[in-house]
C-alpha cells in the first residue's frame, strides 16, 4: 500500500496511513513494554524460580525498546515501500555504529546491563531516523499521529464488530 501511495503521489493519504499505523503500534507497544519492564522481576522469579533472577534488569532494559519499535518496524516497511532503501541504509548504518559505540563504552563498566542500553539506545537512534527520514518525504509529526487516534480506535473497534458479526453468521 505504502508503494502504490507513494507512486500516485498521494502523500497526504500515505501521511494518514502511517500515522494511524504508528499510533496503533504505539497504542499496543507501549503498554505491553511498560507491563513487561514493570513486571520483569516477578516473571523471572517465577518462571526460572529464582535461578535467573539478575536477567529481569537487562530484561527490563531491553523491552524499554518497545517504546521506539512502532516507529522502527513501521519506518522499515514505509521507507522501503517509497523506494528511500539509501535513506534506510544509512539510518541502519548509523544504528550500527551507534550500538559499536556505546558497546565500546558501556560493557567495561556496565557489563550485560551496558550492552542492553547499547541495544536500547541503537534501536532508539534507528527509529528516530527512521522518523526523520520519513519526515523529509512526507508531512508527519507526532501531532498527527495524535490527531489521527481517534480515527484508528474507530477503525479497530470497526474490525472487533466485524468479526463478532462474522460469528454470529
Amino acid at each position: 500500500m505504502t508503494s502504490r501511495l507513494y507512486t500516485q503521489r498521494d502523500f497526504k493519504g500515505l501521511s494518514t496511513l502511517i500515522e494511524k499505523l504508528l499510533f496503533v503500534g504505539f497504542a499496543a507497544l507501549v503498554p505491553l513494554s511498560f507491563i513487561l519492564a514493570i513486571g520483569a522481576p516477578l516473571l523471572f522469579h517465577t518462571l526460572y524460580r529464582g535461578q535467573y533472577d539478575a536477567g529481569a534488569v537487562v530484561f527490563q532494559i531491553m523491552i524499554l525498546s518497545g517504546f521506539t519499535l512502532p516507529l522502527s518496524l513501521i519506518g522499515t516497511n514505509a521507507l522501503i515501500g517509497m523506494g528511500k532503501a539509501k535513506s534506510l541504509f544509512m539510518a541502519t548504518l548509523v544504528s550500527v555504529a551507534t550500538f559499536f559505540a556505546a558497546s565500546y563504552v558501556l560493557v567495561p563498566i556496565m557489563a550485560s546491563r551496558g550492552q542492553a542500553l547499547a541495544v536500547f539506545i541503537s534501536m532508539t537512534v534507528l527509529a528516530f531516523l527512521q522518523f526523520f527520514a520519513m519526515r523529509s518525504e512526507l508531512d508527519l509529526s507526532t501531532k498527527g499521529i495524535i490527531r489521527h487516534a481517534r480515527e484508528a480506535r474507530r477503525f479497530v473497534a470497526s474490525r472487533g464488530r466485524r468479526t463478532d458479526q462474522e460469528k454470529d453468521d
